[in-house]
C-alpha cells in the first residue's frame, strides 16, 4: 500500500523523526481499501492478453505513432496526474488503457522518492502503449507520451520556442509533498489556456492537488477526481471534491476511457459538467 524509505545515519539519532511517519503510515494502511485479487488479475491480463508478442505489438505501435500524429488536433492541451499512497497501481490501470494514438501528453506528479520513480517510469514503459519517461532533465512534451516527475524534486512546465516542455526543478518548502502536484498545474497554467488542461487527481494521502485543480476548474479546465469506492486512500482526491473542484468523480477504471471520450470534444466543449 506505502513505503517508508530506509533511514540513513544513525536511526538512533532520528527516531523522533522517523516514528510519526511509521505511525501515520500504519494506520492509513488499516483502513485502506485493497482487492487482493487486483494484481494477480492484472498480471495475468498483462502477461497473457498483452504480452503475447508485446515486444513486436509494443514496437510497431510506436512505430505507427509517428504516422498518426499528422492527425492529432491542432490545439496544443496536456493531461495532468497527480497522486501518492496507492498511486504505482493506480497509474498502472489507468495508463495500460491508453492507447498509442493518445492525442495530448501526459504529466504525472506521483509522490515518491528519487529511488523509485526510475523504476516506475521504466516499468509502465514496458507494458503501456505509449511511452513513458523518467523527467531527468528538460524534456519536450510530445503527443502519446508519459512523463512522471523524479522524485524527492518536483515537475513543472515551461515554454521554449519549440513548445511546451516539463522540467525537474528543485522542491519547494512551501509545497508539502513531493513532486507536487499543486506545483505542476499552477505551472502549466501559466504556459497554457487552462481549457486546454485536464487534471486527473487520485488515490493519495493530504490534500496535494486539490486546491490548484479547483482553481483549474473555475477557470475552464476540466478534472477528474477518483471517487472513494476505488481510491487506497480518498485524500487527495476527496478533497477536490470538497472543494467542488471535480467535474466528474469517477472510480479507477472509468478514466481513462473518460479522457478518451474528453480530449477529441475537449477544446470546442464550453459547457459545465
Amino acid at each position: 500500500m506505502d513505503f517508508v524509505a530506509k533511514p540513513s545515519g544513525a536511526l538512533s539519532l532520528r527516531l523522533d523523526e522517523f516514528i510519526p511517519e511509521l505511525r501515520q503510515k500504519v494506520r492509513l494502511a488499516v483502513g485502506a481499501k485493497l482487492s487482493t485479487s487486483l494484481r494477480l488479475r492484472e498480471r495475468v491480463r498483462h502477461r497473457i492478453g498483452r504480452a503475447a508478442g508485446s515486444a513486436d505489438r509494443h514496437a510497431t505501435s510506436r512505430r505507427e505513432s509517428t504516422h498518426i500524429a499528422s492527425g492529432l488536433p491542432a490545439k496544443e492541451g496536456l493531461v495532468l496526474i497527480g497522486t501518492s499512497t496507492g498511486g504505482p497501481p493506480a497509474l498502472e490501470e489507468v495508463l495500460t488503457a491508453l492507447p498509442v494514438a493518445f492525442p495530448w501528453p501526459v504529466v504525472v506528479a506521483q509522490h515518491m522518492p528519487a529511488s523509485f520513480t526510475g523504476a516506475l517510469a521504466k516499468r509502465l514503459d514496458q507494458i503501456c502503449a505509449v511511452s513513458v519517461a523518467e523527467v531527468v532533465e528538460p524534456t519536450s512534451l510530445k503527443p502519446g507520451g508519459v512523463y512522471i516527475g523524479r522524485g524527492d524534486a518536483d515537475i513543472v512546465i515551461s515554454r521554449k520556442t519549440t513548445g511546451l516542455v516539463a522540467m525537474p526543478v528543485s522542491s519547494r518548502t512551501d509545497y508539502l509533498w513531493h513532486p507536487s502536484v499543486d506545483r505542476l498545474v499552477r505551472s502549466a497554467m501559466e504556459h497554457i489556456a487552462p481549457t486546454q488542461l485536464v487534471g486527473v487527481l487520485m488515490t493519495g494521502m493530504g490534500h496535494d492537488g486539490a486546491e490548484a485543480m479547483a482553481l483549474l476548474r473555475t477557470q475552464g479546465g476540466r478534472t477528474i477526481a477518483e471517487s472513494e469506492e476505488s481510491a487506497v486512500v480518498w485524500g487527495m482526491p476527496g478533497e477536490l471534491v470538497k472543494l467542488g473542484g471535480a467535474n466528474w468523480v469517477l472510480p479507477l477504471s472509468s478514466i481513462s476511457s473518460q479522457l478518451e471520450r474528453l480530449l477529441p470534444s475537449h477544446a470546442a466543449d464550453t459547457q459545465t459538467a
